[in-house]
């Protein structure tokens, strides 16, 4: 792959949200270097210059696009207004109103169908009668892009900030599928493939999922994580020679793509029977494909090249940084278009901070036949899987087996243990003796033999009343039954039927209240006081 830099184009202010309108002839619409609200279009193959300038909006412009199949149809989007534009009469007519800022507008395969991102729904156009279309609405997030699929024109798939994709039917706006959340962060970028019914989405971890489209069910077929994919060197070396080139050289070999997918674009191949060995060899695809299909997968930083027949990474191109020959600012928007030369993509990266638009031009070339003088290089192993069976022979069904142990008696191995434990088997041994298990009461352990084995495991209670200690003598006695200080009176004898005290208040008594011990008693009297005497059940 041959990355050149075609152009670079002068902005009022960062693209880094707008959506620049990119076509394989080598047109380029963008804002104009002077006013936001005029779009110029450049041409950028060869010499680079302005066709026309086109004026008529009322906002600043959030994205364009080329017709589909009419090179000479161009629509423009602000805040206000979009605008259907004619580049050879250089005159517009709108289309409708934009309820809200449209960040992305997607054109059908015979371009009689617009459909504008705008907020969280998608918006249809009707471009042949002038009405608007339905208003599709079913994301939970802000819609980031949108596709028609080339073989149902009226057939609609978009992306959202939440991480689902949704497939329509643009006619009567009716959901055809709904998807489930594909990753943890928004999907960015779609794609569709020219020769496969399959879609193709980026999102912002860095993963590129392929939705197959053929089905009703719009399974994924792959999931290709570029953040954990090892890629080899970008072909650009760097300009600094001596030995931090090498430095570079060889931290290149481990390069990582981390950032998230901001654009994907699909190379499409056609070769003629004279060339196809030359590119599937360059490609590395089998020798049965004729249509040869590159996802480029564009980050921030450099531009991935993945097979999408084979599901792995071909190359890394750094577009920005030390191993980067181009050197061009920090990207935050992309958009490409196939060229009409075999094997050439026109790409523009808008810059995240910078006041450009860079036009890149990547050429897949096949690898030079080596001459007849040259060395035969060694082929690169190739693996094939077979479908028919293996033999019964083949190493394949080999398994790992453990090395042979006789086995042993249990009965004579543990007359072995216990034998070689008690010295049995050897000359002189002495033997241990079983003895009963006996209680001493004089030997003081952590339990057992501290007193006789009858008296072990007694209860320790006893209903006799606790011996007076000696130094006791400050202590009022108390009365005999008296435990705790209070009386104790038999369960069987009847209820006193005369009152044994009586205790004179001074006031009418409201309510009485015992304590739990029974030792105090509560009375509240009517005079709005409360006493407290020494209940019935209390000791003197």
């Amino acid at each position: 792959m041959e990355v050149s830099l075609a152009a670079q184009i002068q902005t009022p202010r960062p693209p880094s949200h707008i959506r620049i309108a990119c076509a394989g002839s080598g047109l380029v619409a963008a804002p104009s270097r002077d006013d936001v609200k005029e779009i110029s279009v450049w041409t950028v193959l060869g010499e680079k210059r302005i066709i026309c300038k086109l004026s008529g909006h009322s906002a600043p412009i959030n994205a364009i696009v080329f017709g589909t199949t009419n090179i000479d149809m161009l629509i423009s989007a602000s805040d206000k207004e979009i605008i259907l534009w004619s580049i050879e009469n250089q005159q517009g007519r709108p289309i409708a109103l934009a309820a809200r800022e449209p960040v992305f507008l997607a054109l059908c395969p015979n371009d009689s169908l617009l459909a504008a991102c705008a907020g969280k729904a998608v918006s249809m156009f009707d471009l042949r009668s002038g009405l608007p279309g339905p208003r599709l609405e079913g994301h939970l997030g802000l819609t980031t892009a949108c596709a028609f699929v080339p073989s149902q024109p009226t057939t609609l798939l978009s992306i959202s900030d939440d991480r689902t994709f949704i497939v329509w039917d643009a006619v009567s706006g009716a959901v055809v599928y709904r998807s489930f959340v594909l990753g943890p962060l928004p999907l960015l970028s779609l794609a569709m493939d020219p020769v496969l019914p399959r879609a193709i989405i980026g999102d912002g971890a860095g993963v590129v999922h392929v939705v197959d489209l053929e089905r009703g069910d719009y399974r994924i077929l792959h999931a290709h994580d570029m953040c954990v994919q090892r890629m080899p060197a970008s072909p650009s070396k760097s300009p600094l020679p001596g030995p931090a080139s090498k430095k570079e050289e060889s931290a290149g070999e481990a390069a990582e793509a981390g950032a998230a997918i901001l654009g994907l674009a699909l190379l499409h191949m056609r070769s003629a029977p004279a060339q196809q060995a030359t590119i599937i060899k360059h490609t590395g695809m089998g020798a049965c494909l004729h249509d040869i299909v590159i996802l480029v997968a564009l980050t921030a930083t450099s531009a991935i090249l993945f097979d999408t027949h084979a599901f792995r990474v071909d190359a890394q191109i750094h577009l920005t940084g030390p191993q980067s020959t181009l050197n061009l600012p920090f990207a935050a928007s992309f958009s490409a278009a196939q060229s009409p030369a075999p094997g050439t993509l026109l790409c523009v990266a808008c810059a995240a901070f910078d006041c450009s638009i860079s036009v890149l031009q990547l050429a897949l070339r096949p690898r030079a036949a080596p001459t007849a003088a040259a060395a035969q290089p060694t082929p690169d192993p190739v693996s094939i899987l077979s479908s028919a069976p293996s033999a019964p022979g083949s190493p394949l069904l080999a398994t790992i087996t453990l090395p042979s142990r006789p086995k042993a008696d249990p009965a004579a191995a543990m007359k072995a243990r216990i034998a070689s434990q008690v010295g049995g088997n050897k000359p002189g041994g002495k033997k241990i003796v079983d003895k009963p298990v006996t209680f001493r009461p004089t030997v003081k352990s952590s339990g057992y033999g501290a007193e006789a084995p009858r008296k072990m495991f007694q209860p320790v209670t006893s209903s006799s009343a606790p011996k007076k200690a000696s130094g006791d003598s400050g202590l009022s006695r108390r009365p005999l039954g008296c435990k705790d200080g209070l009386l104790s009176y038999p369960v069987e004898s009847p209820a006193p039927a005369t009152p044994s005290d009586r205790m004179p208040l001074g006031a009418p008594i409201t309510s009485l209240l015992f304590s739990g011990d029974g030792r105090y008693v509560g009375a509240a009297l009517s005079d709005k006081s409360v006493q407290v005497v020494r209940g019935p059940l209390a000791a003197a």
